[in-house]
């Protein structure tokens, strides 16, 4: 089985999550969630209906490359403007404090996708309709599958909300791998404290970039 052969990435393949070179010969394999891609800024907004029926052979040569997974993953290591560079550098910087992320590159050992599938209009977060949450939610089990994770990690509040408000209501046990979430690695909140990020009922305040270290120091191996 491989990501191709699921629908929704028939029809978005640029969409295909990040799957480092060194991953699955990882002591502790690591998937880490993003919130969503974005679309550039003269771009129209895009309906839920017309995104999942639609497919990237509609869209124009900039929002294929703002959807692109891996190549907003390059991105990010060679220029210092590019949209998403302080989320990946800063959860970059974190990883580095551990072993065996210390030397190189961390995300050619990480897995990465964004959790919600329909990009967000330029720069801001993702609407969410019911349809987003139902969607992600279906597409990260069969993600999982194939990752075959360790530990998942959500950097995003709202996509870590929509998670577990879909896996409540649909009555699912909690998966068997470990699942945690801090903020956004690139906004204010991973340099704020606040007990909204306690670690494993410690009750108390820390950044979020705190909390992701916590996570990382309790479960690499």
């Amino acid at each position: 089985m491989n990501f191709n052969n699921f629908d929704f990435y028939k029809k978005y393949p640029l969409m295909i999550p990040h799957v480092g070179v060194r991953y699955h010969s990882a002591k502790t394999r690591v998937l880490v969630l993003g919130e969503s891609h974005y679309l550039p800024a003269n771009s129209p907004a895009i309906t839920p209906d017309d995104w999942y029926n639609g497919s990237e052979e509609s869209l124009t040569k900039a929002e294929k490359e703002y959807i692109h997974t891996q190549g907003v993953i390059s991105n990010h290591i060679q220029d210092k403007n590019w949209k998403g560079y302080n989320l990946f550098q800063n959860l970059g910087a974190s990883f580095k404090k551990f072993e065996p992320y210390a030397q190189g590159n961390p995300f050619e050992q990480l897995a990465f996708y964004n959790y919600f599938l329909r990009p967000a209009s330029h720069r801001i977060s993702i609407s969410q309709t019911k349809m987003d949450g139902q969607m992600a939610y279906d597409q990260f089990h069969q993600n999982i599958k194939i990752l075959e994770p360790d530990l998942v990690i959500f950097s995003s509040v709202r996509a870590s909300g929509s998670f577990q408000y879909n896996k409540k209501k649909r009555g699912d046990s909690d998966p068997s791998v470990k699942v945690d979430f801090v903020p956004h690695a690139g906004m204010a909140w991973w340099n704020r404290k606040t007990k909204r990020y306690e670690f494993e009922g410690d009750k108390k305040a820390h950044t979020g970039r705190e909390k992701f270290e916590l996570i990382l120091g309790k479960y690499l191996k």
